[in-house]
């Protein structure tokens, strides 16, 4: 219930196709300016609208894979009658998504071991079990993969059962989202279904540091086990930004800098998981080496040992942004 009224924002004042092409070219400048060249977008279809109506006029250049958003009271209804939509240049289907949970701010995360301090609250899971195995059933007959969004590890271990029970194929590469709270009996579960983990680094430079937000809501020692990086396969580990902000350089930080010493990634790891991953695991257009006579995509950085500023953004041999002072 915390999170319900910002979340219903947008539908009770919904953006005009204006705002809406206003704001695809406004986030097309920002994540060309952070050396971001493809996104993969949690999105629905007002904003597939949008990037379509950028497609058609010519004006969208990043590339975005997305995936629609199933969530709410009729999630299965709409997805039982849902169609995938036609794609255009830059823009792609990748999937759908499932919200299985909460946040761990507003408490609402769904977790095995109650949320400490007053009546004890375990989170909320968002659908049922039979609803759920529904859903998947659907996906494995459209041959749609599946993203869930799962930050507890209750709504964790409701996702892996799901997949167990309606026998979802492991070479869909099902994934999760968040994946914040990863016990080991649950992330062998997931690699045995072929789970793979996007996670976000910022979350961790945002809210896992001490006396942040994590650790008011869960203590210090559960805050303090969130986020575990290290612990996944690199062949399994995606990195995003949920847009909080958009920049891999501030989610790179988070990696480098997670309270736990043992799970801290090296800049060059994380920088995997947002690049190498991405490509050698999903369905994108992208992949391959840099080679001559060939159009590339590539990031060209100034690091002075402060900070990291994007100079350049390339994509596909076109020049997608260059920084002012650097012609």
């Amino acid at each position: 219930a915390t999170e319900e009224l910002s979340l219903s924002l947008s539908r009770l004042w919904p953006a005009t196709d204006e705002e809406m092409d206003e704001a695809v070219l406004f986030a097309q400048d920002e994540a060309f300016r952070n050396g971001v060249i493809w996104v993969h977008e949690m999105g629905d279809a007002a904003g597939w609208a949008a990037l379509q109506r950028a497609s058609r006029a010519g004006r969208l250049r990043l590339w975005v894979s997305q995936f629609f958003r199933c969530e709410g009271r009729d999630a299965l209804r709409t997805l039982s009658s849902f169609v995938p939509p036609k794609e255009a240049p830059y823009l792609s289907f990748a999937g759908i998504k499932l919200f299985l949970d909460g946040s761990i701010g507003a408490r609402t995360a769904a977790v095995r071991e109650p949320y400490p301090g007053g009546e004890p609250t375990y989170g909320t899971l968002v659908w049922e079990d039979r609803d759920l195995d529904e859903a998947l059933r659907i996906c494995i007959r459209n041959d749609w993969k599946v993203a869930a969004h799962a930050i507890g590890d209750r709504a964790l271990e409701q996702f892996v059962s799901a997949l167990e029970r309606t026998d979802y194929p492991p070479n869909s590469t099902p994934r999760v989202e968040h994946a914040e709270m990863l016990p080991d009996d649950l992330y062998e579960r997931s690699v045995r279904r072929g789970v793979l983990f996007s996670m976000q680094p910022n979350f961790t430079a945002n809210w896992q540091g001490p006396g942040g937000l994590y650790e008011q809501t869960l203590g210090p020692e559960r805050a303090r086990a969130l986020n575990p990086f290290a612990k996944v396969d690199p062949s399994r580990l995606l990195f995003g930004s949920d847009h909080m902000p958009l920049d891999p350089r501030y989610g790179i930080q988070g990696a480098m800098g997670h309270p736990d010493p043992e799970q801290r990634l090296s800049r060059a790891a994380a920088l995997d998981a947002y690049t190498e991953v991405h490509f050698r695991s999903t369905w994108s257009h992208f992949g391959g080496l840099i080679d001559s006579a060939q159009p590339a995509s590539f990031v060209i950085v100034s690091d002075d040992g402060a900070g990291t500023d994007i100079l350049a953004t390339t994509e596909f041999g076109k020049l997608a942004y260059l920084a002012e002072g650097s012609a």
